[in-house]
């Protein structure tokens, strides 16, 4: 697995090292996990990366972030509450990571900076 970071990383020029290195190991398949950003949807974003390197390109709504306000488990284990649920996760009014930063304000836990790469380890 390679995370590519976000940003511009998934454009054709910066996949073609990060595929040279995963076709070392022989893969079946080349998966591509991302979001919407601020794309209106997902056919610019498959135009963007291009089917040159994978046929498999997985499309979050909005943003990759609203899989972890999805994850009620997962939630309640970082917020150490005993329940947890965001009706719509992918529909926040700002992006998914503003509103973790909302939750984990609101309940006066540690913010989303640090949360980050601890939400990040439980996938």
């Amino acid at each position: 697995m390679i995370n590519a970071e976000g940003g511009g990383n998934l454009l054709p020029q910066n996949i073609k090292p990060m595929v040279a290195t995963l076709r070392q190991f022989q893969p079946d398949h080349i998966i591509i996990l991302t979001d919407l950003e601020h794309d209106p949807d997902e056919s610019l974003v498959r135009q963007r990366i291009g089917d040159t390197y994978t046929n498999l390109i997985f499309i979050a709504v909005k943003a990759l972030e609203a899989w972890y306000l999805a994850d009620s488990a997962a939630m309640q284990q970082w917020l150490k509450v005993d329940s947890f649920y965001e009706d719509k996760p992918q529909e926040t009014p700002t992006m998914p990571w503003d509103r973790l930063g909302d939750i984990a304000k609101g309940l006066n836990k540690r913010g989303t900076g640090q949360a980050r790469s601890s939400l990040q380890k439980k996938w």
